[in-house]
């Protein structure tokens, strides 16, 4: 599938119910997706009019996951393995937690953000 729009809405009108359907993600994922997507593009875009593509394609040099306030939790608990956990939700039925340990100085930071610092 190529699709060489720049625009947000024309890919997600293009194509956020196959990728709902194909990859089971939440929406947060696919709409992250998207914008990963239409970053890169503008990109190469950029690059190409000032003559620096390398490339006849754009495409990402590596593939990372950004998630944002919709796919995860951050929580203090009184668990004895570590109070801290980062609770994911990757697709629609699926989360996950994920025990999180930290230095003494990264602990005094995220103790100030719990309390609004």
């Amino acid at each position: 599938m190529g699709f060489n729009t720049a625009s947000k809405t024309r890919l997600h009108e293009l194509t956020y119910e196959v990728a709902e359907q194909r990859f089971n993600l939440n929406a947060a994922l696919i709409q992250t997706a998207r914008d990963r997507a239409v970053e890169i593009l503008k990109s190469f875009n950029k690059r190409k009019r000032r003559g620096k593509a390398g490339t006849d394609k754009p495409g990402p040099k590596r593939v990372s996951i950004r998630f944002d306030g919709r796919c995860y939790k951050f929580s203090k608990t009184g668990s004895v393995l570590t109070p801290y956990w980062l609770m994911l939700s990757l697709n629609k039925d699926v989360r996950i937690s994920l025990p999180i340990v930290f230095e003494e100085k990264q602990r005094q930071m995220i103790e100030g953000a719990l309390r609004g610092e």
